[in-house]
């Protein structure tokens, strides 16, 4: 298998647990048979005769975690980490790799061996991009997971040859290794085909030696079409200025992630859209009908100008402990999931920020069973049924609990469950919030049986959701359902390890219309985007994973 594409940026951000799970205030058809999402509209081809040099764009985002790649999480990190570095691939608007850091590459017949050929490329410094500065990155990354402060992309490198080793003894990564300066081989424990949509991760991007001092936190030196203007000016802005020597130097002048730190409503955001001092910004949710008729509406949902409301790869769902009574029946899950009115919270409480989700994987990604889940609307005639031949109320001797974390979303959506569930089945129920940082850890420790949780795909893949979150192997981990049947995780196993493209496709889509019949889990919302985008801000494209090509965007200064 060899791979030699143009080059086409755009990003994929790393899950980022905390971000889902506080994610409240963010941003059909035949089940089983469609593997890919509805092709979106082509980008808008600009005059030959426009200039679209030149200029600021300004776009509103919250206080980064960090603006270090190894360590970014979240929105806010992940745009400006796009903007400064490039990784080995990107995705293309099908979500497909594309060279970017990496000219080419070869992998072997089973997928466990890739051999990537590096672009001739520079860091913002001057110094060459060398297959070295990419081993240093992954090394950097994998160490950490031995410690307090893990890197949340850690966990993409499980597969690679020799992470066991690092976790336990700090060594290199074997599997990873520089053969000169110009390539890098990746070797994986098996067969994985899709690990090559796995590094368009913006945490995996090569780093300088430099990344060992003190300055790269608010300074980083990277190798992407956006290089820092001045450092990181915490709770105000970070800068980023065209790289003239990138391969494709950005049209923009410059960038300025203008810093919200405290704005949770967006109200100021909005405010500071609405008259000229942003380009790009967040929506709050009471204000979406607001900016659709202030901006009009983007043409796919996700390529601006406009109001942007495309789905992103995040869902919310509520999922059941499978071996507590009595959610160890089929019958009471299928039935309070057919008893929660998913429409009236998504247009509702959400005020159409998220849409009612129909399947487990959201339909923007590769592989998904698109309105699989035959027990994701509301249907309380059927549910009152079934929960009468699973042995009725009587089966919940005391108040139902839903647990959430804390959050005034998350505690809105849960009471909607709570009195949907008491309206239509007449079930006693109670709501427990807790805290953050404890809830994960609650969930994997205690017989909690009903829960509300959320997931992002790591990489566009229908397997990014279904294989950690009903593997058996993971069961107690990221599967928290404590779903395990065998033929499940056999299916999910060869779905993974499947070359063909289509194939893997079909496979993932049938495992998840599987997965939907036993209803280990309710799945409630799919995200939307949130975002505006004023008239003159051209070929701005936000795709379902997050990832925009910064190196595309012009003004039109007409």
């Amino acid at each position: 298998m060899t791979a030699r594409a143009s080059r086409r940026r755009g990003r994929v951000p790393a899950l980022v647990l905390a971000v889902v799970l506080l994610g409240g205030g963010c941003s059909e058809q035949p089940a089983g048979t469609l593997p890919s999402p509805e092709p979106t509209s082509a980008e808008p081809t600009p005059s030959p005769t426009v200039d679209r040099t030149g200029g600021t764009l300004r776009i509103g985002v919250a206080e980064p975690t960090t603006i270090d790649p190894g360590f970014v999480q979240g929105e806010a990190g992940q745009l400006v980490v796009d903007a400064l570095f490039d990784s080995l691939v990107a995705l293309d608007e099908d979500l497909r790799p594309v060279p970017a850091a990496a000219a080419s590459w070869e992998i072997n017949e089973d997928a466990t061996r890739f051999t990537f050929t590096l672009a001739d490329a520079t860091f913002h410094d001057g110094t060459p991009v060398t297959a070295d500065d990419f081993v240093r990155a992954f090394n950097r990354i994998a160490r950490s997971a031995a410690g307090d402060e893990a890197a949340v992309a850690a966990f993409q490198l499980e597969s690679v040859v020799g992470y066991t080793a690092t976790l336990a003894d700090g060594v290199d990564l074997e599997g990873v290794t520089a053969t000169d300066d110009g390539e890098l081989v990746i070797e994986l424990e098996s067969s994985l085909p899709e690990f090559l949509t796995v590094l368009a991760d913006p945490a995996l991007a090569p780093v300088p030696d430099s990344v060992d001092d003190d300055t790269f936190a608010d300074n980083p030196i990277g190798n992407g079409p956006f290089q820092m203007g001045e450092p990181w000016q915490h709770g105000r802005f970070v800068r980023v200025v065209r790289f003239e020597q990138h391969e494709r130097p950005p049209y923009l002048d410059e960038v300025v992630f203008t810093i919200y730190d405290d704005d949770p409503t967006l109200a100021r955001q909005w405010d500071d859209l609405v008259a000229g001092q942003l380009d790009v910004g967040n929506v709050p949710a009471e204000r979406i009908d607001d900016a659709r008729e202030t901006f009009g509406r983007s043409p796919d949902g996700f390529s601006g100008p406009g109001y942007l409301g495309g789905l992103t790869g995040t869902i919310y769902y509520f999922g059941f402990n499978v071996t507590v009574a009595p959610f160890n029946q089929r019958a009471v899950r299928q039935a309070i999931s057919m008893a929660i009115d998913r429409e009236a919270i998504a247009t509702g409480i959400m005020q159409d920020s998220r849409a009612p989700a129909t399947a487990l994987v959201p339909p923007t990604i590769p592989g998904a069973a698109r309105g699989a889940c035959d027990h994701c609307s509301l249907d309380p005639e059927t549910a009152r049924t079934l929960l009468q031949e699973a042995g009725g109320t009587d089966l919940f001797d005391e108040p139902l609990e839903i647990v959430h974390n804390e959050g005034p979303t998350h505690e809105a959506i849960a009471r909607a469950v709570a009195d949907d569930i008491t309206e239509h089945l007449g079930i006693e129920t109670t709501v427990t919030a807790y805290p953050l940082d404890e809830y994960v850890g609650r969930l994997r420790t205690t017989d909690i049986g009903l829960f509300r949780f959320g997931w992002t795909a790591s990489h566009p893949s229908a397997g990014s959701y279904l294989y950690p979150l009903f593997h058996g192997s993971r069961s107690g981990l990221d599967n928290l359902s404590r779903f395990d049947v065998e033929d499940v995780s056999d299916a999910l196993d060869a779905a993974r390890a499947t070359i063909d493209d289509d194939a893997r496709l079909l496979a993932w889509a049938a495992a998840e219309v599987d997965i939907l019949r036993r209803a280990p889990v309710a799945p409630l919302l799919f995200y939307r985007q949130t975002l505006a985008v004023r008239e003159r801000v051209q070929d701005f494209r936000r795709g379902p994973m997050g990832n925009v090509d910064w190196a595309a965007v012009w003004l039109d200064q007409g």
